[in-house]
């Protein structure tokens, strides 16, 4: 019966780091105009319009717009992974323009619907104070901002696109309070990740994941 040849240590190790997005997967990933990352850069443009538009006061196209730049939110990372474009850069520029829509959402959000937000404040207060405290331990620890992109972070994405759409048209406020306490609950999580890794890593699905992770080396590194 054929078999194949055993992998070593070092090849394990580069498909870990792979599959976690430390590195690139191919030589197309390596370069910076790839379709993903055009997306990305799409988002952040998107996200100077929603300013705009909750500068005007024009409610439903903030609502309209911010709902399809959730979506390109999705859209991204699966497409990434399709064309074998993943990369440490690409993972990094998805956090930062995550960065600008959510900046974003939070001014309008205030500027369209402020009495509504200021009753509610103690919610994405919450949501602030979580992200501020993963952006501070993973700078403390590695001098660069957290890109993990968990599953959590995706329940937590539809949970928000929920939320605030159910907000800002007068549905509930509940559905907003529940998507608040997920994201707290993911940053929570980014923090944890943060602690347990002892280097920095992109697209890391879950604390689970890392924890295995370092049981494999610390297996590998008795073997």
């Amino acid at each position: 019966m054929p078999h194949s040849e055993p992998r070593s240590e070092t090849s394990k190790s580069i498909d870990r780091d792979s599959a976690s997005g430390t590195v690139p997967s191919d030589r197309s990933a390596a370069t910076i105009w790839t379709v993903p990352n055009l997306i990305c850069l799409a988002r952040i443009f998107g996200s100077l319009w929603l300013i705009v538009l909750a500068w005007q006061n024009r409610l439903e196209p903030f609502v309209i717009l911010f709902v399809i730049l959730n979506i390109s939110d999705w859209l991204d990372g699966p497409i990434a992974r399709v064309l074998r474009q993943t990369s440490d850069f690409g993972a990094r520029l998805d956090s930062i323009s995550d960065a600008f829509l959510y900046g974003a959402l939070l001014f309008g959000m205030l500027r369209l619907k402020f009495e509504v937000m200021m009753a509610e404040w103690p919610w994405w207060g919450m949501v602030i104070l979580s992200y501020s405290l993963t952006c501070l331990v993973s700078l403390a620890k590695f001098g660069r901002l957290p890109s993990y992109h968990t599953y959590s972070a995706k329940v937590s994405q539809c949970l928000v696109l929920v939320g605030v759409v159910f907000l800002l048209l007068d549905y509930s406020s509940w559905a907003f309070r529940i998507s608040a306490l997920a994201v707290a609950l993911t940053n929570l999580e980014g923090v944890a990740i943060t602690r347990a890794l002892s280097k920095p890593r992109c697209d890391v699905w879950s604390y689970w994941q890392v924890r295995q992770l370092l049981h494999d080396d610390e297996v590998l590194s008795r073997d």
